[in-house]
C-alpha cells in the first residue's frame, strides 16, 4: 500500500485558498532561511475590504479529532483600514499535533522520528459571526502560486528529500514558522526559505451558499483544498450513480450547475424515504431526487465535496412542487425531527445533530463551509 504523506495531508487541511499578484519564483526580494517567528504579524492588505465587510478575524486550524476533523481556533487577529494584526497561541495542545515522520515516505528524511507538527492554518475573516473570506500571503496564481503557510512545531526539526510531486528543504524552529509551498516549476515544493515579493491578500467568499432554495448553481471555496494534480474535475452523481452535472475544479476553488430538466427518471414518491409514524409529507404526490458532490482525477473518483460544520452537512435535493416534511420519529434511543420547508427545484437540506439525535432543516446551521474528503 502507498504511504501516506502526513506533511502533505495536513497541508489539504488548511483552510485557506487564496490568489495573488506579484512576483514570480524567480523574484530577487529579500529572502530569509529563518522560518520561525515570534508569533505576532502586522501587515497591509494589498486588496483591503472595507471595514464594514470585515470585524473579526480568527487563526483557525483542522485537525483529527477521532471520528471527524475539527476546527480548534490557534489565535485571534484585528482588520482595520488595511491593516492586519494577528497573534498566534504560544502553544498547542497535544491533541492538535501529528507526529511527522508517522507513515512518511522512505524517500523524506525526518530529523526526528518524535517531533510533531500541528495542521496548516488559515487566516479567516468574518462579519457578524460569519465567515466572509481569508486572508493569504504569497505571489502568482494557479502553478505559478507561492503561498506561505504557518505551522507549529514542538521542537527543532528538518524535513528534506522529494517524493512523487514535491521537494523538500524544511527547517522548522519550535514554536511557530512561516513555510511557503511552490506551486510549479524547477522549484515545486516545500521550503522555510523565503522567495522574496510575497504580499498580503483577501479572498471574499461567495454569499451565494447560504440560501436552501437556489437555482441550482454552486460556487465555492474549499477550505481544505486538494491541488489541481489531486482534483480537475467535480461531478453531481445521484444515488443510481449516474452523473447529472459536471463543474470545473481550479486553485482550491469548483463552480456546478445542477439541472433543472432531465430529471424525470429519477424522481421517487418524497414519503417513500420517509415512511415512518410522526412525520407528515404535504402533499403526498410530491417527488424528489437528491445527489452528491464528487471529485475526480479525469475518469476516477478520487474523494467527495461536502458543505459542512461540526454542526451538521447538507443534502441537495429537488423538488418538483413545494413540498414540507415535519414530525417526529423515534425508536430506541434514536430521535429525528423534520422542520424541512422545500420549494420546487433545487434545495439545501441539512441534518444536524447526529444520525441518533438530530434534525433536518432548510434552515442553514452556522459555520458552513466547504471541505474535501480524499478517498
Amino acid at each position: 500500500m502507498k504511504k501516506k504523506n502526513v506533511f502533505r495531508t495536513a497541508a489539504l487541511l488548511a483552510v485557506a485558498s487564496v490568489s495573488f499578484a506579484g512576483c514570480s519564483e524567480d523574484d530577487d526580494g529579500v529572502k530569509s532561511s529563518d522560518s520561525s517567528f515570534d508569533g505576532t504579524i502586522q501587515e497591509t492588505v494589498q486588496n483591503p475590504p472595507s471595514n464594514e465587510k470585515v470585524d473579526a478575524v480568527k487563526i483557525e486550524m483542522m485537525y483529527n479529532g477521532g471520528s471527524a476533523y475539527a476546527m480548534y481556533e490557534a489565535g485571534t487577529g484585528t482588520y482595520k483600514d488595511g491593516s492586519l494584526e494577528l497573534t498566534f497561541l504560544p502553544t498547542l495542545p497535544d491533541y492538535c499535533l501529528y507526529v511527522i515522520a508517522e507513515d512518511m515516505p522512505s524517500s523524506l528524511t525526518v530529523s526526528d522520528d518524535k517531533a510533531k507538527m500541528s495542521g496548516f492554518v488559515s487566516i479567516s475573516a468574518y462579519k457578524d459571526g460569519s465567515q466572509v473570506g481569508v486572508f493569504g500571503h504569497g505571489s502568482g496564481k494557479g502553478t505559478s502560486q507561492i503561498k506561505t503557510t504557518f505551522m507549529y512545531v514542538d521542537r527543532d526539526v528538518s524535513i528534506t528529500g522529494s517524493d512523487e510531486d514535491y521537494k523538500y528543504n524544511v527547517s522548522l524552529k519550535t514554536g511557530w514558522n512561516k513555510l511557503y509551498e511552490i506551486k510549479g516549476g524547477s522549484k515545486k515544493g516545500y521550503t522555510t526559505t523565503d522567495p522574496g515579493g510575497l504580499t498580503w491578500a483577501f479572498n471574499e467568499y461567495s454569499s451565494g451558499d447560504g440560501d436552501s432554495n437556489f437555482d441550482g448553481t454552486i460556487q465555492a471555496t474549499v477550505q481544505n483544498p486538494p491541488s489541481d494534480e489531486i482534483v480537475n474535475a467535480v461531478k453531481a452523481v445521484v444515488e443510481s450513480q449516474d452523473v447529472i452535472a459536471t463543474g470545473t475544479y481550479q486553485g482550491g476553488s469548483f463552480s456546478l450547475t445542477l439541472p433543472t430538466t432531465g430529471l424525470g427518471g429519477y424522481l421517487r414518491l418524497v414519503k417513500d424515504g420517509f415512511d415512518a409514524p410522526g412525520i407528515t409529507v404535504s402533499p403526498a404526490d410530491a417527488k424528489m431526487v437528491d445527489c452528491r458532490i464528487r471529485a475526480y482525477q479525469d475518469d476516477r473518483i478520487v474523494g467527495i465535496f461536502e458543505y459542512s460544520s461540526t454542526g451538521g452537512g447538507v443534502n441537495f435535493v429537488y423538488v418538483d412542487k413545494d413540498v414540507n416534511i415535519t414530525g417526529s420519529f423515534s425508536q430506541g434511543d434514536a430521535s429525528i425531527t423534520f422542520n424541512v420547508f422545500a420549494k420546487q427545484g433545487w434545495n439545501k437540506v441539512y441534518m444536524t445533530g447526529s444520525e441518533t439525535n438530530g434534525e433536518y432543516t432548510t434552515t442553514e446551521p452556522s459555520g458552513m463551509k466547504w471541505y474535501f474528503d480524499e478517498f
